[in-house]
């Protein structure tokens, strides 16, 4: 309960009718406001994940730390190069030593939703378009030319993905386009997908990811898409 004359002065949309009816000055009434918001829970995509230490190059490793054999520093990459940044001695070393595996990616309703306020499915290492979490879109950034967003694993688990269905809301100017590529197969196999139309796909997997290509002629505007749902059936 909310006295009404704190009401009306703050955030009470004053009207004639209540004038009449209750004083403004009677410190003694009072009126009820109730509000009802109706909301939605959707469960997101979870991710399963492991960190596991490289075998690469392992001081006391009983056959990958051996000198003068052929498996010494093989795929260094993932584990510790001498003269990088991450080799800092004292500070760093050794930080690459880890390998951050997605075991499982799953969702109870079969449907992966992106709002963009995160960049956790943005696969960095392919990713040329910016991922804008602030604006929560992924358009196509500076320059000009083609320019492309990829995901991480929207789905990963023991099922086979036989079809999807693409859903977007997208913003594309004149001289601009967007083309929108999907997965089943971990990236093995592109098929291109039109937004609201069901895809059977020739390939099949268990792996699926989303791929975005954006074009963009000179001095065109920016083209970008926000709210990406994927709805997926497995076998």
């Amino acid at each position: 309960m909310v006295e009404l004359g704190e009401l009306i002065g703050s955030s009470f949309k004053e009207s004639q009718e209540t004038k009449e009816q209750v004083s403004f000055h009677d410190p003694t009434s009072y009126i009820v406001k109730r509000f009802y918001d109706e909301f939605e829970v959707r469960p997101l995509s979870v991710v399963i994940k492991t960190t596991r230490i490289s075998e690469d190059f392992i001081i006391g490793h009983p056959s990958n730390a051996i000198l003068g054999e052929s498996k010494l520093g093989v795929q260094a990459l993932y584990s510790f190069i001498f003269g990088s940044n991450k080799g800092k001695f004292g500070m760093q070393f050794g930080k690459q030593s880890r390998d951050v595996i997605w075991r499982r990616v799953i969702n109870p309703f079969n449907t992966w939703e992106e709002y963009l306020v995160t960049n956790l499915f943005n696969d960095f290492r392919v990713t040329t378009a910016t991922w804008d979490t602030s604006a929560k879109t992924i358009r196509f950034g500076t320059g000009d030319g083609t320019k492309v967003a990829q995901t991480m694993p929207i789905f990963k688990n023991l099922q086979i993905i036989g079809k999807a269905t693409l859903s977007v809301t997208e913003t594309k100017p004149a001289d601009t386009d967007i083309r929108y590529y999907l997965s089943p197969d971990a990236g093995l196999n592109w098929e291109e997908v039109f937004p609201e139309v069901e895809k059977v796909f020739n390939n099949i997997g268990q792996e699926l990811k989303l791929k975005i290509e954006f074009d963009r002629d000179p001095g065109a505007d920016e083209p970008y898409v926000s709210n990406l749902v994927v709805l997926y059936e497995v076998i």
